[in-house]
């Protein structure tokens, strides 16, 4: 073949940086819909789906300026669909608050960490989606600024500024509440 390059080898590269990027955040992506469904079957099927979706349209995630960000918000659009089409809310709220009052119970014994984590889930979730999803990938699922950035697909400042906005917010409505400070190690 002259004056080209070899189509065969673009479609090689392209699988071969699909199959990096699924392995880099396909952990991620099932955590995020277990969160949200509480079911690891309903989790797997979610996230089968979804990579599905991204595999038929990885030519235009490539073309995209950033391919993180066209991926979570497929992600997003799949996991909100499949809520949807089973009238199902998110389980978010119930199942964080829940598993976080289990944590602190075992650890020391209080049960008021069970209203408060109620409170402190349901403010999440009532959060602006970025501010939302923010949140949940740093003290939900305990990811680093970095990680988060890169799976969102947004600059490491613009994870600084969403939560700094959530826990300003999150913040306020606890001392209206006269709850505890969320602090760093809150999650």
């Amino acid at each position: 073949m002259t004056g080209g390059t070899d189509p065969r080898s673009r479609s090689d590269r392209d699988r071969i940086t699909f199959e990096a990027f699924y392995q880099k955040h396909q952990g991620t992506w099932s955590h995020y819909a277990f969160l949200h469904t509480a079911d690891g079957r309903d989790a797997e099927n979610i996230t089968n789906y979804f990579t599905w979706r991204l595999v038929n349209s990885w030519s235009q995630a490539l073309a995209q300026e950033s391919v993180e960000r066209f991926a979570w918000d497929l992600y997003k659009e799949v996991l909100e669909r499949w809520l949807e089409e089973r009238d199902a809310g998110s389980d978010f709220v119930r199942f964080a608050a829940f598993e976080r009052a289990v944590r602190a119970v075992a650890w020391s014994g209080q049960f008021e960490a069970l209203q408060e984590s109620l409170w402190l889930y349901r403010g999440i979730f009532d959060l602006p989606e970025r501010q939302h999803e923010v949140m949940v990938l740093m003290y939900v699922m305990h990811l680093d600024e970095e990680r988060i950035a890169e799976t969102l697909g947004i600059a490491a400042g613009s994870v600084r500024s969403n939560l700094r906005h959530a826990r300003n917010r999150l913040e306020q409505e606890a001392n209206a509440r006269h709850l505890l400070h969320i602090t760093d190690s809150e999650g």
